[in-house]
C-alpha cells in the first residue's frame, strides 16, 4: 500500500495544446511534428478555489395575481481559482510548449500559455489529482521526450469539471512571483437532433443554455 504521507492533492488544469512530439514514420525514422495533446498544468499554489453550481426556476404570472413555476433548468457551472506561480516552480516545463512559447522565463511562459487558452477558446478540464510528493521536483518524460508528469490520474478528489472555458484572467506581477485569478465558465451543448427526438411530444420543455 502506498505511503499516504507522500501523497498530496493538487488542482490541475488539463488543456489540449499544440506541442512538438517525436514520432516514427513507417520506415522507423524519427521526426518532429506538431500535434494537439492534453497537457497537465499544475498550479504552484492555490489560494482559493470556488465552484458555483446553480439552477434557474421559470415562473409565469397568472390572472389571479399568483405565479406558477413550471420547470427548471441547470445553469453553466462557474469556477474561480486564485493563487500564485513562482519563477523557480517546477510543476511543468515550458519546453513542452515550444509551439506556444519560445525562450521565455517561466512566468512569461505561464502568462503566454494561459492567455493562449483564453484567446483561442480552448476548453479545459479542471481536476484535483493526487501527486507523488517524493518525485514532485522531477519531471517525467516518455521515451520520446514528451512530458507526462508524475501524477496518478486514477486517484482524484472532488468532481472533475469538463468543458470549462477560461473567460477572465487577472495577473498581479510581483518580481519573482505571479499572482493570478482565473474565471471559468462551463460550455453546455446538446445534440439538437437528439433533443428534438426526445421532446417533440413535450411542448414547453426548457432547454439548457446552448453555445459552443
Amino acid at each position: 500500500m502506498e505511503n499516504q504521507s507522500n501523497i498530496s492533492y493538487r488542482t490541475v488544469i488539463v488543456a489540449p495544446l499544440p506541442t512538438m512530439q517525436i514520432v516514427e514514420d513507417i520506415n522507423g525514422f524519427r521526426k518532429e511534428e506538431v500535434v494537439i495533446r492534453n497537457q497537465f498544468l499544475p498550479i504552484d499554489y492555490i489560494g482559493s478555489k470556488s465552484v458555483k453550481s446553480s439552477s434557474t426556476v421559470i415562473s409565469q404570472p397568472m390572472q389571479s395575481g399568483d405565479t406558477m413555476s413550471d420547470h427548471m433548468y441547470r445553469n453553466p457551472t462557474t469556477i474561480s481559482i486564485s493563487g500564485t506561480f513562482a519563477l523557480n516552480g517546477r510543476n511543468w516545463d515550458n519546453a513542452t510548449y515550444d509551439n506556444i512559447v519560445f525562450l521565455q522565463d517561466r512566468l512569461t511562459a505561464v502568462q503566454t500559455v494561459f492567455e493562449y487558452i483564453k484567446n483561442n477558446g480552448v476548453l479545459c478540464t479542471i481536476i484535483t489529482i493526487a501527486c507523488d510528493m517524493s518525485g514532485a521536483d522531477v519531471a517525467s518524460y516518455d521515451e520520446y521526450g514528451n512530458f507526462i508528469g508524475n501524477m496518478n490520474s486514477e486517484n482524484t478528489r472532488f468532481l472533475t469539471r469538463d468543458n470549462m472555458a477560461l473567460t477572465s484572467i487577472t495577473w498581479t506581477e510581483i518580481g519573482n512571483t505571479l499572482d493570478f485569478s482565473f474565471e471559468f465558465l462551463e460550455v453546455i451543448s446538446i445534440d439538437m437532433m437528439e433533443y428534438e427526438e426526445q421532446n417533440h411530444n413535450s411542448p414547453g420543455t426548457g432547454m439548457l443554455c446552448l453555445w459552443k
